[in-house]
């Protein structure tokens, strides 16, 4: 059809043909740009809406992430007070509601009152030097609660120059302003403890102290973590420190009682709680420890009130054995004036004498030394001896009708212990049995000692048990028995099941603090009806080297004088008179003064003949101690001797700087006395 119209046109055939192929060609390229077109506009249009549907996804994958988060952003038209809000700013702001405009007023109703005002000026400056700035503010969430949000804003100036519009972030950080108001809560907390809190590596080292412990020891906290626990704890020296450190691996949590030593060198008292924790892959010990110097006095004022009580029960128990004794010693003195020719006869009578003697001074020695009253000395001493008197003392208090055995081995086991608080345990536990077998028949109390090895069920009920050699010291008795339900406050002060007016409730509690005082534990097992036994393990030492085990193989004879000037003095007659008689027929010469000032004038008519001097440390006008002084204004080598009747360990307190000098307490053995005399002399 094409072809027959360019020939009507004036073409010939081969004209119009070659007309009509290029055309054709024209067409169907024109035809192919025009599909090719089509499938453009296709393409881009697909390509709008995927863009658009992508858009529409990463917009909501953004909020849902911004909600997530708690974040959102915003800007603001302050000249319009318009503006844009996301959805995570509008829920972070609490502008809910989809009807509601977002404006910078509305932005500002939103924050805390407190807040309103900072934030404006921050606005304002910020338009004003065209800068941003970054801030934590509250939000009211209900009426006594707030969220935390942290905005960071900018500045955005116009065309010319001129900043009004505002854009920024903000995102939710309540639960970090908790976590961190938790964190100061904890640390406060911790600073302001009533107790010393120390953290410490295995090194020993300090990693932290809190302000009670600065305050407590009386450094700055910058000094303490320069420092060690030994530098601080005398009682845990650096080369011990690793076996603790590994006792509290294993145990977890030791309870221990030390001290500490302040920056001015004082020492006191303190109760530690340390505790073993693992944190980030490393170890630590936290320990938790207070000052216990009023609590160490109060527990001495509860073992004194327990010993007043204790011996105001022995009263009876000693008079008794005492008039044995004035018995023995009057029908001795009796049948020595009888037979007084017969010379083998007088002899084994003053023998008896002398007996009976040595154990009423051995009885009233025990009596001081358990009614002293003075801190705590710990000292090395053979078990077996030591507790064998300890019952025997403690026996004057049992009745005769009661059957009281003691069960040991010979084996040399020695304790580290105050002498005087184990005789008031033993005294308290058999006071206790005592009370037990009121109305009973055949009452028996069995004492046993044994050595024994702490197994893992005993280390496991005793974490703080750290030792593997104990001793084992049981007091048993076929008794009433103790009721279940009383075994749990047996050791709390003032408990009591006796009667009104027969127990003060201290007994008990004073042995357990003794125990404890001396790194022990205490058991107790009992059956109504049937009996109790009371189980003390204490820790075993190595066998010293004392200076009495050194002396053991001293002599002891009676040493002679050779006629050497003792001055005595003594306010009782009887006393200097049969102490000068002695030191004649020891071959001495004796001079005596009748009180310390007498003494004191007497040293200086023969001070070029004294060679020692005998002094009471109880007298009038002027005691012994003081006298002692005056005479060694006079001669500061002469040597004294101090006689007293009162505890030996008061007047060794009285004058313990005093050299060349020897305490004896009366009454003395002669032998003892010349030996004594004989060394200071020699020295």
């Amino acid at each position: 059809m094409l072809l027959r119209q360019l020939e009507q046109a004036g073409l010939n055939s081969e004209d119009a043909s070659l007309a009509s192929g290029q055309l054709h060609d024209l067409l169907q390229r024109i035809s192919r740009a025009y599909t090719e077109a089509d499938q453009e506009r296709y393409l881009l249009g697909r390509s709008q809406q995927l863009a658009s549907r992508e858009l529409e996804e990463i917009y909501l994958r953004l909020s849902e992430a911004q909600r997530i988060a708690g974040l959102g952003d915003w800007s603001f038209d302050l000249h319009k007070d318009s503006g844009q809000c996301s959805d995570g700013c509008m829920q972070v702001f609490g502008m809910a509601g989809p009807s509601l405009t977002p404006s910078y007023s509305r932005f500002l109703e939103c924050l805390h009152p407190a807040d309103r005002d900072r934030f404006g000026a921050a606005v304002d400056n910020a338009l004003v030097n065209d800068e941003s700035f970054e801030m934590e503010v509250q939000v009211p969430v209900k009426s006594s609660e707030s969220r935390w949000v942290h905005v960071i804003v900018q500045a955005i100036p116009n065309p010319e120059g001129e900043a009004f519009q505002i854009r920024g972030t903000a995102m939710d950080i309540t639960a970090r302003k908790k976590a961190e108001q938790d964190m100061e809560l904890a640390h406060f907390v911790m600073e302001n403890a009533p107790v010393n809190i120390t953290l410490v590596d295995p090194n020993a080292r300090i990693l932290y102290v809190n302000k009670t412990a600065c305050e407590a020891l009386g450094y700055t906290r910058e000094e303490l973590l320069e420092m060690r626990i030994p530098d601080i704890d005398p009682n845990f020296p650096a080369e011990g420190w690793n076996d603790l450190w590994q006792d509290l691996k294993y145990s977890k949590i030791i309870p221990i009682e030390t001290e500490h030593k302040r920056k001015g060198g004082e020492s006191f008292p303190v109760e530690v709680i340390a505790n073993y924790i693992e944190f980030a892959g490393r170890a630590y010990s936290v320990a938790f420890d207070k000052d216990i110097s009023e609590q160490k006095m109060l527990e001495e004022q509860l073992r004194q009130a327990q010993k007043m009580e204790a011996i105001g029960t022995l009263v009876g128990g000693i008079a008794h054995d005492f008039n044995n004794m004035l018995a023995g010693i009057m029908g001795n003195t009796y049948l020595a004036h009888r037979h007084i020719s017969d010379v083998a006869k007088l002899r084994g009578y003053i023998e008896k004498i002398d007996t009976l003697s040595n154990k009423a001074a051995d009885m009233i020695s025990q009596m001081l030394t358990f009614a002293r009253k003075d801190r705590v000395e710990m000292h090395t001493i053979p078990v077996v001896p030591f507790l064998k008197e300890a019952v025997k003392f403690a026996r004057t208090a049992i009745p005769e009708d009661i059957e009281c055995t003691f069960e040991a081995f010979s084996e040399d086991l020695y304790i580290h212990a105050d002498s005087t608080q184990l005789q008031q345990v033993i005294m308290n536990l058999l006071n206790n049995a005592r009370d037990a077998l009121a109305g009973v028949s055949n009452g028996k109390i069995i004492c046993s000692l044994k050595r024994s090895s702490v197994d893992t069920a005993f280390r496991s009920r005793y974490p703080a048990c750290r030792q593997e050699d104990h001793v084992c010291f049981t007091i048993r008795d076929n008794g009433s028995g103790i009721k279940e339900e009383f075994m749990g406050s047996l050791f709390e002060p003032f408990f009591t099941t006796k009667e009104v007016g027969k127990g003060t409730g201290l007994g008990l509690a004073m042995v357990y603090g003794a125990i404890k005082n001396h790194q022990g534990e205490i058991e107790v097992e009992s059956i109504p009806g049937q009996g109790s036994s009371f189980t003390i393990y204490l820790p075993l030492v190595s066998t010293p080297a004392s200076s009495e085990e050194q002396q053991a193989g001293h002599s002891h004879e009676v040493a002679m004088g050779r006629r050497e000037l003792i001055l005595i003095a003594d306010d009782e007659r009887q006393v200097r008179g049969v102490i000068k008689d002695v030191l004649e027929e020891l071959g001495y010469r004796a001079v005596t003064a009748a009180d310390g000032k007498d003494a004191v004038e007497a040293y200086k008519k023969y001070a070029n003949e004294i060679a020692l001097v005998i002094l009471d440390v109880v007298m009038p006008k002027m005691g012994g101690i003081e006298a002692a002084g005056i005479i060694r204004q006079l001669n500061s080598h002469v040597p004294i001797i101090f006689a007293s009747g009162y505890d030996r360990e008061s007047a060794l307190l009285a004058h313990h700087d005093m050299a060349n000098s020897h305490v004896l307490a009366k009454p003395f053995p002669i032998k003892d006395l010349s030996q004594i005399i004989d060394e200071l002399l020699a020295g």
